[in-house]
């Protein structure tokens, strides 16, 4: 159960009613406050920071370190191997000593005819134009290339054929294997997405580990708060070593207090009002059977046919109140009273709805519009769902000016009987129709909250409706009035 359960067993142990400091020291804390102090929430966050930033400068560190192997063993020319053996390379072609073929794997080159022909290439065909053009201009800068933008330079010999081969290379690292030069990404390009993904590998790790370090961190606030949404009042509030979230956790510790006191407050008002229903049904009982002992005197002298018939109403009538007297005795004592479920004949149902409404109406000058097109049965109790109905005609009709019409419809709807009750008297206040179904509501003026009534009627229909399983709303016409509606199930709900 919840915190009004614990509230009451306090009470009825005669220990009274516990203050929210002595709660709080019962859960652990002395004097009722939660620990305070603790890290700075941005030196937590702080941290991750100083994580990311070591993980950068870490991951650095290790694709340099590859690179230094990958160079160290050969499998990678320097960036600047191309540009400082290029002249080595030319003089080796144009004696006769290299074929272009032969040149190391950071060269990209092409040999031209006098006419600008490709004779032979190891470059790509947007590349041959580009070094024939720098071969007429006499340049050694084409372009650039590379992730970076590098620049890419060109070397020209003259070979003993008299061919021209332009040699083209860029200042970035190459792998000295023609076959990986042509199959990867230069090394300085893989070497930097080796470490992107990386440091995305590790931003992903530290992210995980923020989060659940600070999800742990936060799990006395989500756990107090989940405790104060139920109203379990009866816990401890945890703490944290981070300081702003212990602010919030003795804030919470507070809050818990406060409510716990309202709740205190609240069950001691509903118990005095338990007992002024108790009371004031027990009460009913002495004028009730003064009453049944009247009507049955009455009925065994002689009467005519009219005065027979109000009798019998007189001795219905008082019956139903002594059943009413009952089951506000039992309410009184067990918050509802039990529903005897059973299959009612819906035309049945309704023609004795119908009978005690129609009395109400008429004893008040009020004509009834009822209506009822239903046939088959419905999971209900008779007596309860009959008097919510008549409870609501009995309020309308309160209400309604004389002359005026109560209507009372049966309909179907998803499977379901609806009953609206609808008058046209001044209709429901906004305070009445946000709280009109709370036992003791007496707030709306405009509904005679004055006129001696307990609040009772609209709160016992809405019980009512709950032990079918169905609802009750309180809405107001659209051309004015009251419309309170009692929505229960056809069929028994399955256990």
């Amino acid at each position: 159960m919840g915190a009004m359960s614990r509230v009451r067993a306090t009470s009825e142990d005669g220990g009274g009613s516990p203050s929210a400091k002595e709660d709080s020291s019962r859960a652990g804390f002395p004097g009722g406050a939660v620990r305070k102090g603790g890290l700075p929430l941005a030196l937590v966050i702080a941290r991750y920071f100083a994580y990311a930033f070591a993980s950068v400068g870490l991951l650095a560190v290790v694709v340099f370190a590859l690179f230094s192997v990958l160079a160290g063993s050969g499998a990678v020319y320097l960036a600047s191997y191309a540009d400082e053996n290029v002249a080595g390379a030319v003089e080796a072609l144009e004696s006769g000593e290299l074929e272009p073929a032969d040149l190391p794997s950071c060269y990209r080159w092409a040999v031209f005819d006098g006419a600008g022909a490709v004779l032979a290439a190891d470059m790509d065909e947007a590349n041959r134009d580009e070094a024939w053009a720098a071969v007429r201009e006499g340049s050694s800068v084409v372009g650039s290339s590379g992730l970076l933008g590098d620049v890419r330079k060109q070397a020209t010999a003259v070979l003993p054929s008299g061919d021209v081969c332009a040699l083209q290379f860029d200042y970035v690292p190459d792998f000295t294997s023609k076959a990986l030069r042509d199959a990867l990404p230069d090394p300085q390009a893989l070497l930097l997405g080796l470490f992107a993904g990386l440091f995305v590998v590790a931003m992903a790790l530290i992210a995980t580990r923020a989060a659940r370090v600070i999800s742990a961190k936060m799990r006395p606030l989500t756990e107090a708060a989940a405790h104060i949404e139920r109203q379990d009042l009866d816990f401890a509030v945890g703490s944290t070593n981070v300081r702003e979230m212990n602010e919030v956790l003795a804030a919470m510790e507070r809050m818990r207090g406060a409510l716990e006191e309202s709740l205190h407050a609240r069950w001691a008002a509903d118990e005095a009002r338990r007992r002024q229903v108790a009371a004031l049904a027990h009460d009913l009982k002495t004028p009730l059977a003064i009453a049944r002992w009247n009507a049955d005197l009455l009925s065994e002298g002689p009467l005519d046919a009219d005065q027979e018939a109000c009798a019998r109403e007189l001795s219905d009538g008082i019956a139903r109140m002594d059943d009413y007297v009952r089951l506000l005795v039992e309410a009184s004592q067990t918050g509802t009273a039990g529903a005897a479920m059973a299959d009612v004949d819906v035309a049945e149902l309704a023609a004795e709805v119908e009978r005690q409404v129609r009395q109400l109406c008429e004893a008040r000058g009020l004509a009834l519009d009822f209506s009822c097109p239903l046939d088959g049965t419905l999971w209900v109790d008779r007596v309860q769902l009959t008097r919510a109905v008549a409870n609501l005609v009995d309020n309308a009709a309160e209400h309604a000016p004389t002359g005026t019409r109560v209507a009372v419809r049966f309909s179907e709807v998803g499977g379901a009987v609806r009953i609206a009750v609808e008058d046209e008297g001044p209709g429901f206040s906004a305070g009445a129709l946000e709280h009109g179904k709370e036992r003791f509501y007496t707030g709306s003026a405009d509904r005679n909250a004055a006129s001696g009534h307990f609040g009772l009627g609209l709160s016992i229909v809405d019980d009512v409706a709950a032990a079918h399983g169905g609802t009750f709303e309180l809405s107001n016409g659209e051309a004015g009035g009251a419309r309170c509606v009692i929505e229960v199930p056809r069929k028994r709900s399955p256990s």
